[in-house]
């Protein structure tokens, strides 16, 4: 569970949970310009149950920097994690008009889609992902971004039977269901953070040991944009996988201090029992290093 060490969150720490909304409101001229002070304290609503006050604490991301993608993509994310689809739905769509020529603006959108049951719409903006003519700088920054958002099409198509594929290539509707899932993104541009996933049998699947003896492989090393990176294993042994984030370093000088990154966990992903997870936390690329995000206790 995510936990910030944050003093102002420490001070929210101190008081009931009915006094936390007020506590805020007696912090926030303090911390009114720190985007991270709206998305821990959010966060920490959320986690409390208090989902009205920390929708209107996490709203005020949308008021620092109005045309800043960074901004609104965290914003987004963090209202898709805790299930608030139409606004999360608002955000990202104003993000594709201000980045239409990056394929992950079309990704967070056909996702939230996705989970609002707008299944058509969610596979036709995934599928710009495939079809588009992107600007071959911008895709050799993400290698291998079409083939983790095929795995979501199909996802799509098998769990929602009646729907038009006519525009998409046959070639490319195939289930594939796995026993596990896994894919990293983060806000940051020209940022490089590796997934690295660790089984029961202590294998790592990483950049430099990209497919394991149990079967998992990783996705392409996506080292100077958003991600995503992508851990699948068809048929996977029982026990603990355990999730890590290595950051690496970043080019970009950000808004943002911190960098954002999110997680979706699934098991028995394209199948009945399919189950999901979505996770964010915020590194501290100053610090480098590793950063655990959680772990999967895959049973039969």
């Amino acid at each position: 569970k995510w936990d910030s060490n944050a003093s102002y969150i420490n001070a929210l720490k101190s008081v009931d949970t009915k006094d936390i909304y007020g506590k805020y409101i007696a912090l926030k001229s303090e911390y009114e310009n720190n985007p991270f002070f709206y998305f821990d304290v959010a966060t920490y609503l959320f986690q409390k149950k208090q989902r009205a006050e920390g929708l209107r604490v996490i709203s005020n991301l949308a008021e620092l920097e109005l045309e800043n993608t960074e901004v609104l993509r965290v914003l987004g994310r963090k209202l898709y994690e805790f299930r608030f689809y139409d606004e999360a739905l608002t955000v990202f769509e104003e993000v594709l008009e201000l980045r239409p020529f990056e394929p992950h603006s079309y990704i967070d959108l056909g996702l939230t889609y996705a989970e609002k049951g707008a299944s058509q719409k969610a596979i036709e903006n995934l599928y710009t992902v495939i079809d588009k003519a992107w600007d071959m700088d911008i895709i050799s920054r993400f290698r291998g971004i079409e083939l983790i958002t095929l795995h979501d099409i199909n996802n799509i198509i098998f769990h929602h039977k009646k729907l038009d594929k006519s525009f998409i290539n046959p070639c490319l509707i195939k289930h594939m269901p796995v026993d596990i899932r896994i894919v990293m993104d983060w806000d940051a541009n020209e940022t490089d953070i590796d997934l690295w996933v660790t089984d029961p049998n202590k294998e790592k699947c990483s950049y430099n040991n990209k497919n394991t003896r149990i079967g998992g492989r990783i996705s392409n090393d996506i080292t100077q944009g958003y991600g995503p990176e992508e851990f699948r294993l068809k048929k996977a042994i029982e026990g603990k996988y355990d999730i890590t984030a290595k950051f690496f370093g970043s080019q970009k000088q950000t808004s943002l201090s911190n960098v954002t990154v999110r997680a979706f966990l699934y098991t028995n992903f394209g199948t009945k029992k399919e189950q999901k997870r979505v996770l964010t936390i915020q590194l501290e690329p100053q610090k480098g290093g590793e950063y655990r995000l959680g772990e999967i206790e895959f049973k039969k």
